[in-house]
């Protein structure tokens, strides 16, 4: 991880490390990865992402997603409540993506800093779904993302 973001208020439900590893575990299922790799799917159709460019994985988990866009050649970025979820996340990226710990409602980063910003079955684990919205939408230059 490069950061820890200061002041950080508790928001929505934070994984603790079995949840984090139960969750891990349910993404292996087959139905939900197949579920996953559609999603990441329609991500590269709609946004069309070209190497270089960069994206925020707000939510990011472990970091499913991570490693299909570093694939595409993208500048990672992702964030996420729980320690323990990022700390499956650097297992994934090793040091090819910058992870953060943060919350979505409050996003520590400048406007428009990223290409990209997307949310994978993120919303329903923050307190207030509109203000990550907005924090998204202020993060992001060109365009967002929402799977659920």
């Amino acid at each position: 991880m490069t950061a820890d973001s200061a002041n950080v208020q508790p928001m929505g439900h934070v994984f603790d490390f079995h949840e984090a590893c139960a969750y891990e575990k349910w993404l292996q299922q087959p139905e939900n990865q197949l579920a996953f790799e559609l999603e990441v799917k329609l991500l590269r159709e709609m946004l069309q992402p070209r190497a270089g460019e960069s994206i925020l994985d707000i939510g990011c988990g472990t970091g499913s997603c991570l490693p299909a866009f570093l694939e595409i050649g993208l500048k990672v970025t992702g964030i996420d409540q729980s320690t323990y979820m990022l700390d499956l996340a650097l297992q994934k990226t090793g040091n090819r993506a910058d992870l953060y710990r943060g919350f979505a409602e409050d996003l520590p980063f400048d406007d428009n800093s990223f290409n990209y910003a997307c949310l994978f079955t993120s919303l329903e684990f923050v307190d207030d779904a509109r203000q990550a919205l907005a924090e998204a939408c202020r993060v992001a230059k060109d365009r967002l993302f929402i799977g659920s």
